[in-house]
């Protein structure tokens, strides 16, 4: 499990944690986030559309508000960027948690 040095700044920024806690938040967030196969409705088409807004395909995990993009280096997950999750959407994201 690695973390770009952008995904470093986009964590502490938005979630406003300390840098020693982003490595926790992402292994946190592929744990027990939910992964974009687990998303429904509104939910699921922003989550796709996140996902494949670059030119290479990324995989997105939802955790504590954020959406967690990230990617695989040699079979280990790097993390990209950390987007929050549309004030809209997250009604449709606290039923998905329960």
């Amino acid at each position: 499990m690695k973390v770009t040095k952008h995904g470093g700044k986009r964590v502490k920024s938005r979630m406003g944690i300390p840098k020693k806690a982003v490595d926790r938040q992402f292994k946190l967030a592929l744990e027990k986030g939910k992964k974009q196969g687990d998303l429904k409705g509104s939910l699921a088409k922003w989550g796709t559309k996140v996902a494949l807004s670059q030119n290479v395909p990324h995989s997105i995990a939802l955790y504590n508000g954020h959406a967690f993009i990230y990617g695989k280096r040699d079979d280990e997950p790097v993390l990209i960027t950390v987007l929050p999750i549309p004030a809209n959407l997250m009604k449709e994201f606290k039923a998905l948690t329960k």
